[in-house]
């Protein structure tokens, strides 16, 4: 059987760039960045409407490449969004990063 990936310390933190937490975005499809860690080979990303993340929260939930930017490609709704990030190695993953949130308000950006 195949084992699982214990959590380390040796990944650092990663830290979220954008959106930033409190941010209103103006779209449906936000760009997420965070910073790299020096020993990940891919990212976990989970974007959620609350911020305990149970199942029934979570919009999002997929691991992604050696990258540190991604537009998710279905839309998100108007409201309020909680994102995390880990970092996973091929025999380790980092602890989640702390929480950010952000708004999805694309109504207030329409001109009458």
């Amino acid at each position: 059987p195949t084992a699982m990936p214990t959590i380390v310390s040796d990944i650092s933190s990663i830290q979220l760039l954008t959106p930033e937490t409190g941010s209103t975005v103006e779209t449906n499809t936000p760009l997420f960045t965070w910073t790299p860690v020096d020993s990940a080979s891919s990212y976990r990303l989970q974007i959620a409407v609350d911020p305990s993340f149970r199942p029934i929260d979570i919009v999002f939930d997929e691991t992604l490449g050696d990258i540190q930017s991604y537009v998710i490609d279905d839309e998100l709704y108007d409201g309020v969004y909680y994102w995390h990030v880990k970092g996973i190695s091929s025999a380790n993953e980092s602890a989640w990063s702390a929480l950010g949130s952000f708004i999805v308000d694309t109504e207030s950006s329409f001109n009458w």
